[in-house]
């Protein structure tokens, strides 16, 4: 009877042993279990935080303020959009930074590379090499053809990207005037003095004419102090010269048989943004 006891006694303990031990090992898997999970979740979030787009205005590198850019230094962009105001700028530079583009915009007069046009260019990148800019660009416009990367630099000398090995470049002018002067002619040239029918006008009623313009789509002005000569452009519907572009807006006052009698305007804006415009007086003959 106490042997049986005692076998008993043994057994029990044995299996209190066992169910400890397995109950150990179990509390251990567990804990390391739960340590796998919490890591998971760490390395979740490092890589969801990794994959969240360059806020424009978290960025270093993008204008969220057009003068964060350091000006001294060339760099290249893919020119998205031209905007008249800093606020169109920064919205359209938050809408391509939720998109998950690298952002910003920058005001153009302040670099010498870019056109001068008063406006405020938003663009993806920048880039530091005109390699990388070429693929992005190429990449860009398979979507968004009007865009193109440019070189940005106080350098006179315009880059333009469209895509990889697509690159031209042209030294900017320094003669294209910075102002529009329109002045009246003291005497046409000669192809113009005798011509018949056409139109010719002037700034006041019975002045020096400042425009005049034949049947063939032919026309000159004398801006500057230099006769420039202008043909029409039937796509633009306006004059076209070497550095400016001229239109015409006009309306009939009085007309007869042979003759009509016009007063309006015309503007002359130049290839570097310049723009004048003047009252004109006169009108065209048969």
């Amino acid at each position: 009877m106490k042997k049986n006891i005692a076998c008993f006694l043994l057994a029990g303990l044995a299996t209190l042993l066992l169910t400890s031990c397995s109950s150990t090992s179990n509390q251990e898997f567990e804990l390391q279990k739960k340590e796998l999970e919490l890591k998971e979740k760490e390395l979740a979030l490092k890589e969801k935080e990794l994959s969240q787009p360059v806020s424009a205005s978290d960025s270093n590198t993008n204008s969220s303020a057009a003068s964060t850019l350091d000006k001294s230094k060339p760099f290249y962009v893919i020119n998205v959009a031209a905007l008249k105001t800093e606020s169109e700028a920064k919205k359209k530079t938050q809408s391509l930074a939720d998109k998950g583009y690298e952002a910003g915009y920058l005001w153009i007069p302040d670099y010498a590379s870019l056109s001068d046009a008063e406006f405020y260019s938003v663009y993806i990148g920048p880039y530091a090499t005109q390699y990388e800019c070429e693929v992005a660009t190429e990449e860009y416009r398979q979507t968004h053809p009007d865009a193109y990367g440019l070189l940005v630099s106080q350098d006179n000398k315009r880059v333009q990207i469209n895509g990889i090995g697509k690159v031209t470049g042209t030294e900017k002018s320094n003669t294209t005037p910075t102002t529009i002067t329109i002045e009246a002619f003291s005497k046409l040239p000669d192809e113009f003095s005798d011509m018949g029918a056409g139109c010719s006008y002037s700034k006041t009623k019975n002045g020096n004419q400042v425009f005049v313009e034949d049947v063939m789509g032919n026309a000159i002005m004398k801006l500057n102090g230099k006769t420039v000569k202008l043909t029409w452009d039937k796509k633009k519907n306006i004059y076209v010269g070497e550095n400016f572009e001229v239109s015409k807006v006009t309306k009939t006052i009085d007309s007869g048989i042979d003759y009509m009698e016009e007063v309006g305007h015309i503007t002359v804006k130049s290839k570097d943004g310049a723009s004048a415009k003047t009252k004109i007086y006169g009108g065209c003959m048969a």
